[in-house]
């Protein structure tokens, strides 16, 4: 069985990155964000068992897409 990860960062080299720093052993289903839209549009589509966000993103930053997709301080 697949781990469900988002990893939501502007930078390709730091998608990437951070996609190759996850552990080998196990598997996974990435799916890619590229600013904090695209984030909350894939959090509200799906369940992701990991979610990694870059901080300073355009359109919505990470702690944004948290207060977006999570209801924080509502």
């Amino acid at each position: 069985m697949s781990i469900s990860v988002l990893v939501a960062d502007d930078s390709k080299l730091s998608r990437r990155s951070v996609i190759r720093s996850l552990p080998q052993d196990l598997e996974y289903d990435i799916t890619e964000a590229t600013n904090g839209q695209e984030a909350i549009n894939a959090l509200s589509e799906s369940e992701f068992a990991l979610v990694l966000l870059d901080l300073t993103m355009p359109e919505v930053d990470g702690v944004g897409v948290l207060q977006n997709a999570f209801c924080v301080n509502r």
